[in-house]
């Protein structure tokens, strides 16, 4: 009959799980990047800030 192995994995690091969702979500956050810059250029974001504020500046 097999036995059982004893195996326990090594706790995974705070800074190696960002590592690995940054690396997974690297295409989404590069479209991401490119939307927000051509917003800000075109005046789009102070646009939609006086747009939550109620127009006030």
């Amino acid at each position: 009959m097999a036995k059982a192995i004893q195996y326990t994995p090594a706790p995974i690091q705070p800074g190696q799980r960002l590592d690995a969702a940054t690396q997974q979500a690297e295409p989404a956050l590069q479209e991401a990047l490119v939307l927000l810059t051509e917003l800000h250029e075109r005046g789009g974001l102070e646009l939609g800030i006086k747009l939550l504020r109620g127009g006030e500046a």
